[in-house]
């Protein structure tokens, strides 16, 4: 009799783990289906591969990727990843120039069964025309159009670390990101700014910084990374400690050599290094014809009467309520 009992319940289990894995078991099913995973921002397309990095999803025993040539056909499994905490597959030997799309979902194992449960599929991620590609020597992003987008830092997110390279000749800072083993050849964002006679031209690592800082003039700086000794990135220079009073004539020489010797840039820009740029990041000064991979953005012009920084964050209600930027 207990030797039957056993059997019974042994076929019920099975029973069970067959009508959970078809999706048969109501709220049991839904609490054993493994979490919805997506493809994250970080996803890399170049003109022969994709390198897909997704989401870690809850209670998955692994991550099965699908492709397909039109967002609305038939997908087909191309990989099949058995390890949870595995979040990136490259997909290699794509034709160039052509488009393709992507879901993925997430799997779950059900005891030492072979039966899985699934995870709902991701949005469909597309890789067309756009993507990084290496070229010059840079690791470039260009956009479906075969523009190259010269911010990728929302595409890439937050770095650890960056090298920052001042053109003294062109007035122009590009920010650099690493690309692994390669080094810094990530060509984040440009800068237009204003150097000096007196900029020194070298190497140097940032050693403090400075919320305001009084300047030579006298004036005021937001936002002061240090370079070296007396020399920062700071802000264009205001007449007083206060956002309202910028020295609208110097704001205006913005992109040519005029400062005392520090890097003058706009008040956005200044705080862009100061909030992502960490003590002893890596300065590289330097003379070149060229402005930089990502060319020299432009210098805007101000009214006499526009006292403030049109890229303070600070001032931004100002502007929408003028109606100026």
């Amino acid at each position: 009799m207990r030797f039957k009992e056993k059997m019974l319940k042994s076929v019920l289990a099975v029973i069970a783990i067959l009508l959970l894995s078809a999706g048969i078991g109501g709220t049991v099913s839904a609490a054993a289906r493994p979490g919805k995973t997506s493809f994250t921002r970080q996803t890399e397309a170049y003109a022969k591969k994709v390198v897909l990095k997704w989401r870690q999803a809850k209670r998955a025993s692994g991550y099965e990727i699908y492709r397909s040539e039109e967002r609305n056909g038939e997908y087909t499994k191309i990989k099949t990843v058995p390890k949870p905490g595995r979040l990136k597959w490259t997909d290699e030997g794509l034709e160039r120039g052509k488009t393709y799309y992507y879901k993925i979902r997430a799997y779950r194992k059900l005891g030492g069964q072979r039966e899985r449960v699934y995870g709902s599929y991701s949005s469909v991620y597309k890789k067309d025309s756009s993507g990084w590609i290496y070229k010059n020597g840079y690791k470039l992003y260009y956009d479906s159009d075969g523009k190259l987008v010269k911010d990728v830092s929302r595409l890439i997110g937050k770095q650890s670390s960056y090298v920052l390279k001042v053109n003294k000749k062109k007035n122009v800072v590009t920010v650099y990101a690493k690309d692994g083993r390669r080094g810094y050849i990530i060509p984040v964002k440009a800068f237009v700014c204003a150097t000096g006679k007196s900029t020194p031209v070298g190497t140097f690592y940032t050693p403090q910084k400075y919320r305001w800082l009084l300047l030579v003039g006298p004036c005021y700086g937001q936002w002061c990374t240090g370079i070296q000794g007396d020399f920062l990135f700071h802000s264009s220079p205001y007449k007083t400690k206060n956002n309202m009073n910028l020295d609208v004539a110097e704001y205006n020489k913005m992109g040519t050599t005029c400062s005392h010797g520090c890097v003058r840039l706009k008040a956005g820009d200044a705080k862009w290094i100061y909030d992502n740029c960490k003590l002893r990041t890596k300065v590289v000064i330097y003379n070149d014809s060229s402005p930089g991979p990502l060319g020299k953005p432009k210098a805007e012009r101000l009214r006499a009467s526009h006292k403030w920084d049109p890229t303070d964050p600070n001032m931004y209600k100002l502007c929408q309520r003028n109606g100026c930027h």
